[in-house]
């Protein structure tokens, strides 16, 4: 699983956690790839992603099917070169659409992407640039539609 943070990420390490409920079916590993300047996004949502990464580590500390790993990329180019080094070594890698999201990590990957409901990463991985042999599960948060009385659907 790649983590770079927001609620699409959040959403896809909630998602990657159900997968190892099943002792000894997967194996997961959750890679944060981290910015250098820690300016990936807005305040709340790194505190959000920070909260949910520390529970996160605290539940799978004892698991010895889930292993966690920080990186750190300081750009697009970063991030390309770490992506390219794992991408082959799972059978499945799980990422967040990060619709709209732009950090220092993804900068320029939306003006090159072939499919951008993918997202930025989920596209960079199905490239045919790239020669990914994992197949590669996009999650997005479910969005939430108000109706025309403000409420809720």
């Amino acid at each position: 699983m790649i983590f770079l943070g927001g609620r699409d990420d959040r959403e896809a390490l909630t998602f990657a956690k159900r997968v190892t409920k099943d002792p000894g079916s997967f194996s997961l590993t959750v890679v944060r790839l981290d910015a250098e300047d820690g300016k990936t996004m807005n305040d709340w949502e790194k505190v959000l992603d920070n909260e949910v990464l520390k529970e996160f580590k605290q539940k799978s500390v004892a698991n010895a099917h889930v292993t966690y790993v920080e990186e750190t990329a300081k750009d697009a180019v970063q991030t390309t070169r770490i992506l390219r080094s794992i991408m082959n070594e799972f059978e499945l890698i799980i990422v967040g659409r990060r619709n709209g999201m732009d950090s220092p990590q993804t900068l320029g990957f939306s003006e090159w992407s072939e499919f951008p409901e993918l997202g930025v990463i989920g596209d960079l991985l199905v490239s045919s640039d790239f020669d990914c042999n994992a197949s590669i599960f996009v999650v997005q948060q479910q969005q939430q539609l108000k109706g025309t009385n403000g409420f809720k659907l």
